[in-house]
């Protein structure tokens, strides 16, 4: 976990997708996936507000912690990645008839 110069934890930035997570007493929990590791989200106020993003990619910054080998993150803000997807094919959803059946004489 990084540290300021007074020893205080400080805020780590990540990039990665949400994921939903079934937890063993049934509720439901998240996580972020990134590149390098995964990170289990803290479900307090912050935490929660991801529920709307799985799936997404995300950028969040939050203090990040390592107890036992799983990384836990206590969201403080994050914001969704938008952009160009290079592995959707974005052919599938185009209709290729839609313009000749719509202005046919």
């Amino acid at each position: 976990m990084a540290k300021d110069k007074k020893g205080a934890p400080k805020a780590s930035k990540i990039v990665g997708f949400v994921e939903e997570v079934d937890l063993e007493d049934g509720d439901i929990g998240l996580r972020i996936v990134g590149d390098e590791y995964t990170y289990q989200v803290d479900m307090d106020r912050e935490g929660r507000k991801l529920l709307d993003y799985i799936d997404e990619e995300i950028e969040a910054s939050g203090i990040v912690s390592n107890l036992h080998g799983v990384r836990e993150i206590k969201i403080t803000r994050f914001r969704l990645i938008d952009g160009y997807d290079e592995d959707k094919d974005y052919e599938e959803d185009y209709d290729e008839d839609f313009l000749d059946d719509r202005y046919e004489d």
